[in-house]
């Protein structure tokens, strides 16, 4: 059974990975999703390795520089924020 936070996980990664693909941002779209069906592995090190590239995903330098035309620069960094907080809570 999923919890609450695995729910808005789903939730908030489909909605930046329809973003990305919108933007023509096919491989990253293709990581992220990788990312976050590796990060409910039971394999220590697939699930830490998830972790470790969404949280370079979140980063400003990495999708935070993207240039999404689709949304606001404000409203991706606070999605992408969620994100980020999502993958911490999984360490």
């Amino acid at each position: 059974m999923k919890t609450k936070g695995q729910f808005m996980s789903v939730f908030i990664g489909n909605k930046i990975i329809t973003i990305l693909n919108d933007n023509s941002f096919k491989n990253e779209a293709l990581r992220l999703e990788k990312s976050l069906n590796d990060i409910h592995s039971n394999n220590d090190d697939i699930k830490k390795s998830a972790i470790e590239e969404i949280l370079g995903f979140c980063q400003i330098k990495a999708f935070g520089d993207l240039n999404i035309k689709t949304i606001n620069g404000w409203e991706w960094n606070k999605m992408l924020e969620k994100l980020r907080k999502y993958a911490l809570n999984k360490t």
